[in-house]
């Protein structure tokens, strides 16, 4: 989903995905290495990721590339937020709601453990989770029809299952 995301939001600039795909490739590493930690014993003591063995370490060197001035970045990072947020209200409801085997890991690993769906509550936070996917899209609204593959990404998010 991040390197989709990074691709598409680079093309929404103008940016070519040749441009782009090595960011792309360093986020999607950045996050499969949070994972690889996420499973560590002190965190979640996963043994399984979707299904498969977890890793527990990973080491990634990536390239730095050049930042667009803060002005041009502010609509994209308050898009980014909304559905990093999103995201993780989706995950924590799957912890809690999920079937295992549909998820291919472990689930009730959050009880106990601060979140937006522990504070909340499940149906306040499925709420939020759909305002967060509604303000997500509006963001997007001045890429008119440029930024449909990234609405339907945001809906995703909010309605994946595993």
């Amino acid at each position: 989903m991040r390197p989709f995301l990074t691709l598409e939001c680079a093309e929404l600039f103008g940016v070519r995905a040749e441009a782009a795909v090595e960011t792309a490739a360093a986020l999607e590493c950045v996050h499969c290495s949070s994972l690889a930690h996420d499973d560590l014993p002190a965190m979640d003591d996963d043994d399984r990721r979707r299904g498969k063995p977890t890793v527990h370490w990973l080491c990634v060197r990536g390239r730095r590339h050049p930042r667009p001035d803060p002005a041009s970045r502010t609509r994209p990072m308050q898009f980014v937020e909304r559905v990093g947020l999103a995201f993780q209200i989706a995950d924590d409801l799957l912890d809690l709601e999920g079937e295992t085997t549909l998820l291919g890991k472990a689930t009730g690993k959050d009880e106990g453990k601060a979140s937006l769906v522990a504070a909340l509550g499940g149906d306040e936070a499925r709420a939020r989770l759909g305002g967060l996917e509604a303000e997500a899209i509006a963001l997007l609204a001045p890429f008119g029809g440029k930024a449909d593959i990234l609405c339907e990404a945001v809906r995703f998010v909010g309605q994946r299952q595993s």
